[in-house]
């Protein structure tokens, strides 16, 4: 599917079904994706429990979190060819909002649960 298409949207929220609950780890990141195909672009993903409830494309003003990466960074992040959480170090994955839950969202994915739903969504991503 192409990212971050409306079909690689529900894919990537489904790929979260099976991640083991983390309670009262609910939170919104919005992805701002600057130099896409098709112009700037952006999504948002809504978390529950630490799971991926929702996923729709556009901004989000009420995000708990936005993460910003040019598209070929993100597409790479998301195909697994780059680690979100070096990109942080390295200053080019730009944060707002809280950063305890940007840590604590990085982590999320670092962790084995996070590591299998990633796998899901970058055999996904074209």
């Amino acid at each position: 599917m192409i990212f971050p298409s409306d079909d690689w949207l529900r894919g990537s929220a489904a790929a979260w079904a099976d991640v083991a609950p983390s309670p009262g780890f609910d939170f919104r990141v919005q992805w701002v994706i600057p130099k896409a195909p098709d112009g700037d672009g952006a999504y948002t993903l809504t978390f529950a429990d630490g799971r991926a409830t929702d996923a729709v494309a556009g901004t989000d003003p009420a995000a708990d979190i936005t993460l910003t990466l040019p598209y070929d960074q993100a597409r790479d992040v998301q195909r697994g060819d780059a680690d979100p959480s070096v990109l942080y170090m390295q200053g080019q994955l730009k944060t707002a909002g809280d950063n305890r839950t940007v840590l604590r969202y990085l982590e999320l994915l670092a962790s084995p649960p996070g590591v299998a739903a990633q796998h899901a969504i970058a055999a996904l991503t074209e």
